[in-house]
């Protein structure tokens, strides 16, 4: 009951935060596993393909579809499961190619996520694996339980969010060994990658 109740509480802040954030879906599959939000790039940043972005230019949040997440939660060692949700996420990118040609005013230099699951050990490996999606990876920051870091409730909401979407990811995971990462993408790239329907 009382797991129900707080799972319950964080899918309610976290639809608070997607208004707040103007978070929106630019597919109607089920299957995609990305929505879209303006915002800002927190930093300068010079992209592997040359492009520049400056502190502040616009950018194109990335945030995952959290409730279409459930299809990839039970197996996560399986091939199979590697395949499917390797699937799902270009099939993601391809449709916001898609979007993002029907609407350039829509369209920012740059792509920008946030990722705060990876323990830092997994950080080269997870680099490797988005790097064969078109993105850069950047570590930020691990806080450990240091609250007095922005980073920290940062960490301590993806944390929750794991426990009420996709517990199952959670296995084997430190709360204190989480380190924020940064997930890049030049919009160029993403046209070049996955516009056209291309895969």
């Amino acid at each position: 009951m009382l797991a129900r109740i707080g799972r319950a509480g964080v899918r309610a802040i976290d639809r608070q935060l997607r208004a707040h954030y103007r978070v929106s879906e630019y597919s109607a599959s089920p299957d995609c596993l990305v929505r879209i939000a303006p915002g800002r790039s927190p930093h300068a940043m010079d992209l592997a393909d040359g492009t520049h972005i400056e502190r502040g230019a616009p950018v194109l949040y990335l945030h995952l579809w959290n409730e279409h997440l459930d299809a990839f939660a039970l197996d996560a060692a399986s091939l199979q499961w590697g395949v499917s949700f390797a699937r799902a996420i270009r099939k993601s990118l391809r449709e916001l190619a898609a979007f993002l040609s029907r609407h350039p005013e829509r369209t920012a230099r740059a792509l920008y996520g946030e990722l705060g699951m990876l323990e830092s050990s997994q950080v080269a490996q997870a680099r490797r694996l988005v790097a064969r999606f078109g993105f850069e990876l950047v570590a930020a920051e691990s806080p450990g339980y240091n609250f007095l870091r922005y980073a920290f409730w940062q960490n301590l909401f993806s944390w929750w969010l794991l426990w009420t979407y996709n517990p199952a990811s959670m296995k084997g995971k430190h709360f204190a060994r989480l380190c924020r990462c940064e997930l890049w993408m030049s919009t160029a790239r993403l046209l070049e990658l996955y516009g056209d329907r291309r895969d």
